[in-house]
């Protein structure tokens, strides 16, 4: 988290959202993260020529039990979707989270956006692994020890001044 902590500001004219939140207040809104998707997709690297999903398949991976809507964040300028960085539950691993599509549109790279892809990921990863500890002891070990390490990282390379 540290080292995107630099990156991470909201460039003016930009605010950070979830898909959770945009859903309760515009159930529209998939219309444009799905043309935002589609924007993004052919700059996504991969061995195969991309191909567009359908809107349907877009929705069906929206509306997966493993997708995380508090865990989708997006980027709006002016009311259009510029940018995303998702989370996902394991299917398999209830305890783990993968990281899904970080992509922003053409026009709005190199303004700072894609740091808070990866500093709100990373948020939200411990935000969703606070929720799984609350009934896992084991993984809530983990976690506070994870914290104490992250604290103590923090303060020697900070140290407070009080």
């Amino acid at each position: 988290m540290i080292r995107f902590a630099a990156k991470a500001h909201v460039p003016e004219g930009v605010e950070i959202v979830t898909l959770a939140d945009e859903r309760a207040k515009d159930p529209g809104c998939l219309q444009g993260i799905f043309d935002m998707v589609n924007e993004i997709g052919p700059d996504i690297p991969n061995p195969d020529v991309y191909t567009s999903p359908t809107y349907d398949t877009f929705l069906s991976g929206i509306e997966n039990p493993d997708a995380l809507h508090d865990g989708y964040f997006l980027a709006k300028a002016g009311g259009r979707y510029v940018g995303l960085s998702n989370l996902w539950r394991s299917e398999g691993s209830p305890d783990a989270l993968y990281q899904g599509l970080t992509g922003v549109v053409r026009e709005h790279r190199g303004r700072g956006l894609e740091g808070i892809g990866q500093a709100g990921a990373t948020n939200a990863a411990l935000f969703a692994v606070a929720l799984l500890a609350l009934s896992d002891r084991k993984l809530a070990l983990k976690l506070d020890e994870f914290r104490r390490k992250q604290t103590e990282a923090v303060l020697k390379a900070a140290p407070l001044k009080l």
